[in-house]
């Protein structure tokens, strides 16, 4: 075995590592949301973490689906409303795991 065999030998399983966790490190963007749900929404496992930056209001008969795994943030002062008076309702409907 010449010299420079046995630095690539050496050398490939420093590269595969880097390899490795350059590729498995998941990269997620967060979600921000606000203001008004007035149509039926879902919140989704791709679109976690989601961070509610200010007020979510759930009225006008919407609906608001967080699946199974969702992330929820809240930001200090933000909030959730779901409906607004007897004649604006709103549903809430978290599918936890």
């Amino acid at each position: 075995m010449t010299l420079q065999s046995k630095v690539k030998s050496a050398a490939r399983p420093v590269i595969c590592g880097a390899f490795l966790l350059l590729t498995a490190a998941p990269a997620w963007a967060a979600t921000n949301v606000s203001g008004s749900i007035t149509t039926n929404t879902t919140w989704t496992l791709a679109g976690s973490p989601y961070i509610v930056t200010s007020y979510i209001s759930i009225y006008n008969n919407a609906t608001l689906t967080i699946e199974p795994g969702v992330e929820i943030r809240f930001n200090a002062g933000a909030s959730l409303l779901v409906g607004s008076g007897s004649f604006s309702t709103g549903t809430l409907k978290a599918q936890g795991t």
